[in-house]
Parts: C-alpha cells; structure tokens; sequence
C-alpha cells in the first residue's frame, strides 16, 4: 500500500507541473504571444500526457481503496473452507437440524467423492494405479494397499482414439500421461480419462475475408465478412 500512495504523490505532482506549464501558455496566448511551437507542444504533448496521468492516478486510487478493503475484511471476517460449499455448510442447521450424523455423512461423501489419479509418461499405460487395454475394453485399477486388482469393464466413447493414441506413444514420450477421474454418484460411478490434446492447425488467413456463422434453434445464418470482422453488405 505504501508503494501505491508514492505512486499517487509523484502522479500529482506531475499532473501540477504540467498545469503550471498550461496555465503559462494559457497566459501567453492572453497576450497574444503565443508561437506555433507553442500551440504543438500543448495539443500533442502535454494535454495528452495530462489525460494519461489523470487516468493512471485514478487507477491506482481505486488500487488503493480496493486493497484497503480487502485488508478491512481480512481482519474483520474469519477465513474458512468448507467441503461441499457454503449451502451444505448452512444446511447442518436447516435441513439436517438434530441429525448430525446425517450430515456429517453427507460431509464426508462431498469431501471424498472424486479421486484423480495423475498420469505418468514412464509408465507402459500411461499410469502408475490404472491400466487401460484397449483390445479387451478392461480398466484395471491396482489397489497397493490391499494388494490386489480391481477390473472394470469400461469403454471411453468421446476422444477415444485421442486416448488410444496417448496410450500407444512410445515410452517417455511427451503428451503420454493419461490422468483418471473418479466421481461417486452414490448409485454409480463416473470414469473420465484426461488427456493431452493434439493442437489442431487453425485456418488464420483473413486476407480475402470470412463468413460469419449464426446457429439458431430453426435456422442457421451465414453472412460474409471482411478482414476486420465486419459485415459485408
């Protein structure tokens, strides 16, 4: 905050001098002194960098009145995380009022209810816990802690060759890592494989225009454009 208030001091300061500076050739052109020089360095120097002060001052004022507020309710208000958000928070008193075991069972399902698990570019499949076979269509999940694996019939429809291509890279190569996405949907469960997307080559020549594309719920509409975006009659 210190550093924003002596930026505002030598912005003022700045903006008074060139006052000064106009208030003098403000008074020669009174007495009809006034040269051409005169006229160029108000017009194209000083009331433009007058105008940039002005606004750059303004700028670091609300800076300053904004950081200010920040630390006023830093120091007013206890800083809290809550799993499950503010509405399950609020809801211990409303909706599971005098059944606390309820809600900290809920508590505990929003706090637990997705796991990902990063991919690894050194590994055969992609990761070090999930081994995706893509002939058999089979995720196997290795649970290290009761040594033992776990075999889910699963199939990844979208971007699935975006998977198999990740999955069939050579060893350590960039763009190999498969990260898997676990979420609990009580009656079922949700996997989601992420992947590193290959960069598609985007069409970036506007040099003979382009169309613009409307895509309605009945119709579509096409309109061309020029190189600057703008509707061509």
């Amino acid at each position: 905050m210190k550093s924003v208030e002596k930026k505002i001091r030598k912005t003022e300061k700045e903006i008074q001098r060139l006052d000064k500076r106009l208030a003098q050739l403000k008074q020669k052109t009174k007495l009809g002194k006034q040269t051409r020089e005169d006229y160029l360095e108000e017009v194209q120097v000083l009331r433009p960098t007058r105008k940039q002060l002005k606004n750059q001052r303004s700028q670091l004022i609300f800076k300053l009145n904004r950081t200010q507020q920040q630390l006023n309710t830093a120091n007013q208000k206890m800083q809290f995380t809550c799993f499950g958000g503010k509405k399950l928070s609020r809801s211990r008193t409303t909706v599971y009022a005098g059944n606390h075991e309820a809600w900290l069972e809920e508590y505990r399902y929003q706090r637990n209810k997705t796991m990902m698990i990063p991919g690894r570019r050194q590994g055969k499949y992609s990761n070090c816990l999930f081994k995706y076979h893509l002939e058999e269509g089979v995720l196997i999940y290795r649970c290290s802690s009761e040594n033992r694996e776990i075999r889910l019939k699963v199939r990844f429809h979208a971007n699935a060759k975006e998977l198999e291509r990740a999955v069939k890279l050579p060893h350590n190569t960039p763009g190999k890592a498969v990260a898997y996405l676990l979420e609990d949907h009580k009656k079922y469960f949700i996997i989601k494989a992420v992947v590193e997307m290959e960069e598609r080559e985007l069409m970036k020549n506007k040099q003979d225009g382009v169309i613009g594309i409307d895509i309605n719920a009945d119709h579509i509409a096409v309109s061309e454009t020029d190189a600057c975006g703008n509707c061509v009659l």
